[in-house]
């Protein structure tokens, strides 16, 4: 698929004329299997590098489907080659676009078979995808990493319910930390999630907690098996901000539910 096909002229339009717009773009790895030429090609000498480093060639599909289709979808966001795209790394190794110097936010998260990718317009964004596995300790975890509140709200959930439970929060905090560029050098105990009845999901976090700095939390509905969370920065008097999916490369009727989780 090529890149001019990703996303029509007056969805960029209108990204472009305004900056309440969130773009979520779910890729599935399987991608790989007709685009890998396509995909590699894009990457930098650098990424080709750390691809061809990988033991297993199911991790190689799934970083050269992740930065092929991200340098993809970059490029109809700011109209570069994918190939002349750069990055640099901010504070806690936050990456941003370097080439061209742009207004373009995104943010990237891979998980099992699926990359989910964020994009803004100058709004610090940060995304999450995880599967929901169950080969982890999430009770032991929750007690080092969640909050009372998050730990005491997980302990009332049915215990067939606490597993997905558990992910729903973690999505959510990880989402937050790599919006703001904290990341997981912070104690994750100081982040506080709470989901309301109506499917609101609320966010504390002491440091930033200002009239100036808002933050956006949601709930992805995506794929089952998978829990996920978006997180944007909300400018004190912005308008709403509006979330919109883009799956080009899904066909999976699996894959067919899509929006905010309710």
């Amino acid at each position: 698929m090529s890149p001019e096909h990703l996303i029509e002229t007056r969805s960029l339009e209108s990204f472009h004329s305004s900056r309440c717009e969130v773009h979520v773009w779910l890729v599935p790895v399987r991608v790989y299997d007709a685009e890998s030429g396509t995909l590699f090609g894009t990457l930098s000498e650098d990424e080709k590098a750390r691809a061809a480093r990988f033991m297993f060639a199911k991790d190689q599909r799934r970083f050269v489907t992740a930065h092929g289709a991200l340098r993809l979808i970059l490029a109809e966001y700011t109209g570069v080659d994918p190939c002349e795209l750069s990055f640099a790394q901010g504070e806690n190794g936050k990456p941003g676009l370097c080439r061209p110097a742009s207004d373009v936010f995104f943010n990237l998260s891979h998980s099992g078979d699926y990359t989910l990718i964020g994009v803004t317009k100058r709004l610090r964004v940060g995304i999450d995808i995880e599967g929901t596995r169950s080969n982890i300790e999430y009770l032991e975890l929750s007690r080092r990493l969640f909050s009372p509140s998050e730990c005491a709200w997980l302990d009332s959930r049915p215990d067939p319910e606490q597993l997905t439970a558990f992910f729903r929060i973690w999505v959510v905090k990880e989402a937050f930390l790599k919006a703001t560029g904290v990341g997981l050098s912070d104690s994750l105990n100081e982040i506080t999630v709470t989901f309301g009845s109506n499917g609101s999901v609320g966010l504390r976090y002491g440091p930033d907690d200002t009239p100036e700095t808002r933050w956006l939390a949601k709930e992805l509905e995506l794929v089952p098996g998978y829990a996920s969370a978006v997180v944007v920065e909300e400018p004190a008097g912005s308008p709403p901000l509006k979330i919109r999916f883009l799956e080009p490369w899904c066909q999976n009727a699996s894959e067919g539910k899509r929006g905010i989780k309710s």
